[in-house]
């Protein structure tokens, strides 16, 4: 809640200086030109924070990207885990240098990539790279949220005993919280590309669902 309230927060005071001092200009920030006008919002109370700007930009963007390499192993070591609880734990060390080489060396390809393609045509990004990641941001980003609001419900509600479930509040909060994920995420993905998008969407639940069934099935045949 806390994440969400500073999200918040700083989200208004940006579109608050947005309107203020850009939109008299008629300049709104976007592609290439994003930092560079963002940072008018600091320049007006001294020039010379405009770098200051630009590191605290940066150091922001390297987080994200820390942060990225450092969950790629739980997500491989969770995935692994789905399959065979065993290897997972006695290749740990292996899937997590797995991860962390995928996480680095192909996000730097993607960068090269993205760079290169600039340089020669003058684009700000490829186009199929942004049709390939906007499905991507949008599956994992506010309808996922929802989904794993629902399903947190959903298994504390199978899984915990009754003294330990959440109250009555909680969940009215939290199913509350994931429908409207839900429906933020279903109509985003809609306005981006329709149909498309709700197919994308709809045969990776079903390829997800298939591959946890596969797993559970292997584990039990293991136990019998």
């Amino acid at each position: 809640m806390l994440s969400f309230l500073a999200v918040l927060v700083f989200s208004s005071v940006f579109v608050v200086c947005g309107a203020v001092i850009l939109g008299p200009q008629h300049k709104i920030p976007g592609g290439g030109n994003l930092l560079a006008l963002q940072a008018e919002f600091v320049m007006p109370i001294y020039p010379w924070l405009k770098y200051v700007y630009f590191v605290g930009a940066f150091l922001t963007i390297f987080g994200t990207l820390y942060g990225t390499i450092e969950v790629a192993p739980t997500v491989l070591r969770e995935l692994v885990c789905a399959f065979n609880p065993e290897q997972a734990a006695e290749q740990r060390p292996k899937l997590r240098r797995l991860a962390v080489s995928w996480a680095g060396f192909g996000g730097f390809a993607v960068l090269a990539g993205t760079f290169l393609c600039h340089l020669v045509s003058g684009r700000e990004s490829p186009p199929g790279l942004i049709a390939l990641l906007t499905p991507a941001n949008l599956f994992t980003g506010v309808l996922a949220c929802g989904l794993i609001c629902l399903l947190a419900a959903w298994t504390d509600c199978r899984f915990l005993p009754r003294g330990l479930r959440s109250g009555i509040l909680s969940r009215m909060l939290n199913a509350a919280a994931g429908l409207i994920f839900l429906a933020l995420g279903i109509k985003g993905d809609w306005d981006d590309s329709g149909w498309t998008a709700i197919l994308i969407l709809t045969g990776t639940l079903a390829l997800g669902w298939i591959g946890a069934w596969v797993g559970e099935a292997r584990r039990f045949r293991r136990r019998s």
